[in-house]
């Protein structure tokens, strides 16, 4: 068995094993991916498996699902600090959603996980979210903070997201839209 990749400019991709391996019948193997994400990009990069079954050489390619979550991590946070971090982030994504194979009581009791955020416990309508998304600027860490409000009614969902780019809070929307829609 071996992969390879196409990925667009901004994206590097290792794997390891990096070299060809065999699976018997019955056994699993790991492959394991690191992605970085250097810069925006507009196409999902592209992993071709390749593997021999009964002396014939098969390949099929499948879209990386690299998506944006990957990139957040918790940040604990009370409600007063929440609400007055909501007001400096200015750049924001907002859509009203409709919920495919997912009732609305599972997805705000797995948002923050799925999302890699932290529930802020307050008293509101909505789900209200902070983490912190971490990226690189020019080979520099940059910690940016992102925030989310989930209200859920039915089987439509109301998302916003905001954080200092638009771009951040577009991706997380469509990241949303990827797995709840």
């Amino acid at each position: 068995l071996s992969v390879s990749f196409n990925a667009p400019p901004g994206i590097m991709i290792k794997e390891s094993p990096s070299e060809p391996f065999t699976v018997n019948p019955k056994e699993q193997k790991p492959q394991f991916l690191k992605v970085v994400c250097a810069r925006p990009f507009s196409a999902a990069p592209v992993m071709t498996v390749t593997c021999t079954v009964d002396g014939e050489e098969e390949s099929f390619n499948m879209k990386l699902p690299v998506l944006v979550n990957q990139f957040i991590s918790p940040y604990p946070s009370d409600a007063a600090k929440f609400k007055s971090s909501w007001t400096t982030l200015t750049a924001e994504a907002r859509e009203v959603v409709s919920l495919d194979g997912i009732d609305g009581k599972t997805l705000t009791e797995t948002i923050a996980d799925a999302f890699h955020m932290h529930k802020v416990d307050m008293p509101a309508a909505a789900v209200p979210l902070i983490g912190i998304f971490n990226a690189l600027a020019n080979g520099n860490p940059v910690k940016m903070p992102v925030m989310a409000s989930v209200a859920v009614k039915g089987s439509q969902c109301q998302v916003i997201i905001r954080s200092k780019h638009s771009s951040v809070a577009d991706a997380l929307l469509a990241t949303f839209k990827l797995m709840f829609a």
